[in-house]
């Protein structure tokens, strides 16, 4: 089991905090939303099972920012041969009112390499004058939409609300979060197309501001997935290079361990 498949049992325990809308204050940029402290260039994270688990490691990954601190490059890396899997490429329209990512695979389904690799997906952000991200569109490779997700924001900026649709314009889901006096999003309600609850997902944190631990609930209050982190070393910056984090999940309702993961981080700065 990687630590996708954890989190993927955990129904996403940890969870993309990125923040788009219209909003009367600037939004962060791609670094500051990661908690990242200073002038981050690149970051390599390697993941595995803690000492004594006979578990892959996790796929690991090469994310590079630009000067502003958006992401303009993340690499998935072969953990046996030390090849790139699959590269994400952000481009930005004039102004930054907009970017397309856009996935290669270089990993072929007969196990061979592509030298030159083939398109695996995209995805279009429109972004406001703030910098907030209101609209993103995913697409398959023949260009075909796959769904398009709509943000919204308070007047601080923080997200509130998010509306995915389906193709036809039908709701598939709906999403929204609270926050603390702090501005850390704590509280994540996601809802069926018939705007049913589906879960219910809180957030812990640190004296650091990073998140320690997440708690995710079954509609009817149920513990359904827990998971805790703690950071272990940090650099001269004051970004954490290693973490430990373990999980719990309900199986025929009672609570299982997962296996503990370390994942470490090589970071650079410009």
């Amino acid at each position: 089991m990687t630590h996708a498949t954890k989190s993927c049992l955990t129904t996403v325990i940890i969870i993309s905090l990125l923040t788009t809308g219209l909003s009367t204050v600037y939004a962060k940029s791609d670094r500051e939303q990661a908690g990242l402290i200073g002038s981050v260039k690149t970051i390599a994270e390697e993941c595995s099972a803690s000492k004594g688990e006979n578990i892959p490691s996790d796929v690991p990954t090469r994310t590079t920012y630009n000067r502003e601190g958006n992401i303009i490059e993340r690499k998935s890396i072969s953990p046996t041969s030390g090849k790139v899997l699959e590269t994400s490429l952000t481009t930005y329209q004039p102004g930054n009112l907009a970017r397309e990512t856009v996935s290669l695979r270089y990993l072929q389904n007969d196990g061979t390499f592509s030298i030159k690799g083939f398109v695996s997906g995209k995805h279009m952000e429109i972004i406001d004058r703030h910098g907030n991200i209101t609209e993103r569109t995913d697409f398959r490779v023949d260009g075909t939409v796959t769904y398009r997700t709509t943000y919204f924001y308070d007047d601080k900026g923080h997200k509130t609300e998010s509306m995915t649709y389906m193709p036809d314009g039908s709701v598939r889901e709906s999403v929204k979060y609270s926050y603390d006096n702090k501005g850390k999003m704590i509280e994540k309600i996601l809802f069926r197309a018939d705007n049913s609850m589906d879960g219910r997902l809180t957030v812990d944190y640190g004296t650091h501001g990073l998140i320690t631990g997440s708690t995710l609930y079954d509609i009817d209050g149920t513990i359904s997935g827990k998971s805790t982190t703690v950071y272990d070393e940090y650099d001269s910056a004051g970004n954490w290079t290693k973490e430990t984090s373990t999980s719990w999940i309900r199986i025929n309702g009672t609570m299982s361990t997962l296996p503990a993961y370390v994942c470490k981080r090589t970071i650079t700065y410009y």
